[in-house]
This record gives structure tokens, sequence and C-alpha cells, in this order.
């Protein structure tokens, strides 16, 4: 609740399966209108790397993600309990993702 309130969150309203790469974009482009459409979005789609990524994107595929497009994601999964998990990629852009249904789970399932 004090996370909601303080309006950190962003849920991307997608139906593409993408969520990781509209969650980039939108940390990238950050807008106050419209902020949950990937439509808000579109004009960056070129910005992001995603070949040889299968969509929804599978958690073992985020380290090769991170290096084609220099951003660096942290990812949350939480079921009973929470776990986390980084890596040290490099990047110009950091973003937490939460997975609810724990972290074995893929990006947008």
């Amino acid at each position: 609740e004090p996370i909601k309130k303080k309006r950190t969150l962003l849920n991307i309203q997608n139906t593409d399966n993408k969520c990781l790469k509209w969650a980039v974009l939108a940390a990238r482009h950050r807008t106050s209108v419209h902020a949950n459409r990937p439509s808000s979005y579109n004009q960056y789609e070129g910005e992001i790397d995603d070949s040889g990524i299968t969509w929804p994107i599978p958690i073992s595929q985020i380290p090769k993600f991170e290096r084609q497009n220099r951003v660096r994601i942290n990812v949350i999964g939480y079921d009973d309990e929470a776990s986390a998990g980084h890596t040290e990629t490099e990047g110009a852009c950091a973003l937490w993702i939460c997975l609810q249904g724990g972290a074995e789970r893929g990006v947008c399932r």
C-alpha cells in the first residue's frame, strides 16, 4: 500500500506478451498522459533490440536482453515469500520487475 500511494509502480496494459519491452520504454520515456498504455511508447519501439528473444521473455533470456539494450533489470518474484535476483550488466537504466506467482515464471505470464 505505501508504494502504491507514492505512485512509483507502473503496470503497462499490453496484450502482446512484451511486458518487459514496454516497461523499459516506459522507464526511458516517462509520460504523465496514459503512461500505462503501450501506444504512449510506440514511437520508441525501434530503440529495443529484441533479436533472438522469445516472448513472453523467460527469466533465462533477461541477461541477453540486458546486454542488447544497455539496461539492468532486477526481478522480484513472490508467492508466499518474496525472492529477488539481479544481474551485474552495466547500463544506463535500471528497472525492478515484480512477478506474481514466483520468479520461476517468465515475465508476462
